[in-house]
């Protein structure tokens, strides 16, 4: 049986080592490393899976040694203890370096980057016609399609320069939202670099899901939006974001995360007037529909970028974005979209129309009053824009299992209230709907 040479403080374990055995041992010394804890027992992180949490268990380094052809014997404490040592962690996109040496200081970089990079093959855009159908597809507006495609360049090319806008993507069902994050920019990026994650994941007691991360999609914002506005505000001013993680000591890194958040909701966020934060794009739709879009998807794009070198065309097409006029630091444009949301068209002419609408009603519900504004309008509402309107107007609601009931000023006068019963305002409902 082969024995294995280990220099250490026992002097008397010291055999032959095989050429196999010694490759198994570089393996393991290159795929793992020793970090800073708030303990006394060592912990070492696999530089492999840069999103799982360091560990102590030393198996883990003998199940390593294994994988890698390793025979004889040799405890996970012998591995542990050759492994190299960093002082400190710090976060450098673009840097392909994994361990650092800064003066005096050893630095693990805890940034992963990209298995695609640029070949410096020349490309056009006919060579990706698959993935500038899907941008348009996703952006019909060719301003709007252009400033993504800037956005996403600058990202690709310079991680370690922030962007300070922040995308907010609104669709329907199904248009393609997570495609793009998790197969198009984690290919682009790399994996380790893109996560999608709750808010609360970000501004909890421990923040792990932003180790290594350049691209956060937020996905889903529609429990206290004014919240989600303000917590996002203060991340997005700070030049350094601090590190919270389970027995590991904080770490204080630059900040280089860009946001993308995803809402199927017209209406997801309150946005101020003077907002510089918010790139808001026209809402997302099916091309023709849903299934439709899952079979250009499925069957056309996923199989060109993972099959047909699409990926690579993609990121080479990168290169030929001319970004002399794109400011990661600088305001995004200004779109009819954003106009909408911030309420410069649309906020005072909705409590107008609901105000006309309740005007002779003594009940109502927000749903009908939806729908008539989708067909005399002919644009959809959030699903908060009518009940907070009504809110403001004065309107009381009571939740029964009928669903919820508003009832009106006009209702209020003539005696209904909150603690009416459900069946009395389901019979108002009714007789005015009947009228």
């Amino acid at each position: 049986m082969n024995k294995i040479v280990h220099s250490s403080d026992n002097q008397n374990n010291v055999t032959h080592l095989n050429s196999q055995n010694i490759t198994a041992i570089r393996s393991v010394k290159n795929r793992f490393v020793i970090v800073p804890t708030t303990d006394s027992r060592p912990k070492f992180r696999d530089l492999l899976n840069m999103g799982v949490a360091p560990q102590g268990c030393p198996m883990m380094l003998v199940q390593a040694y294994r994988d890698a052809g390793g025979t004889g014997d040799i405890t996970g404490e012998i591995l542990l203890y050759m492994l190299p040592i960093v002082f400190a962690e710090d976060f450098r996109p673009g840097d392909y370096r994994r361990i650092i040496d800064d003066g005096d200081n050893r630095l693990l970089n805890m940034w992963t980057g990209p298995d695609i990079r640029a070949s410096g093959n020349a490309v056009s855009r006919r060579d990706a016609g698959p993935f500038i159908e899907f941008l348009q597809r996703l952006f019909p507006i060719p301003e709007e399609r252009h400033y993504f495609r800037d956005w996403l360049a600058h990202a690709v090319r310079y991680p370690g320069q922030r962007i300070t806008a922040t995308v907010l993507l609104r669709s329907d069902h199904g248009v393609g939202k997570g495609f793009l994050v998790e197969t198009i920019l984690s290919g682009l990026l790399g994996k380790s670099s893109v996560g999608t994650v709750a808010l609360s994941e970000i501004v909890g007691n421990f923040n792990d899901a932003l180790v290594g991360k350049t691209v956060i999609l937020i996905d889903e914002v529609y429990k206290n939006p004014q919240w989600t506005v303000n917590t996002l505000k203060s991340i997005q001013g700070n030049r350094t974001v601090t590190l919270r993680r389970k027995h590991i000591p904080d770490t204080k890194v630059d900040n280089f995360l860009n946001f993308i958040m995803s809402s199927n909701d017209h209406f997801p966020l309150p946005l101020e007037r003077e907002d510089r934060r918010f790139w808001v794009p026209a809402f997302i739709k099916h091309k023709e529909s849903k299934e439709e879009t899952m079979i250009f998807i499925n069957t056309i794009l996923k199989p060109w970028l993972e099959q047909e070198g699409g990926m690579q065309i993609v990121r080479d097409l990168m290169e030929t974005v001319d970004l002399s006029e794109f400011q990661s630091w600088g305001d995004p444009p200004m779109t009819v979209s954003k106009r909408e949301m911030i309420g410069c068209l649309t906020h005072e002419g909705l409590a107008e129309f609901i105000a006309a609408y309740i005007a002779d009603q003594l009940v109502v519900k927000a749903p009908d009053i939806e729908l008539k504004y989708r067909t005399d309008i002919g644009d959809a509402l959030g699903n908060r824009a009518v009940p907070a309107r009504l809110s403001e107007l004065g309107c009381k609601v009571k939740r029964t299992t009928f669903g919820r009931f508003w009832i009106t000023p006009k209702g209020l006068t003539a005696g209904l209230s909150e603690f009416s019963s459900p069946a009395e305002l389901r019979r108002v409902y009714s007789n005015t709907r009947g009228s």
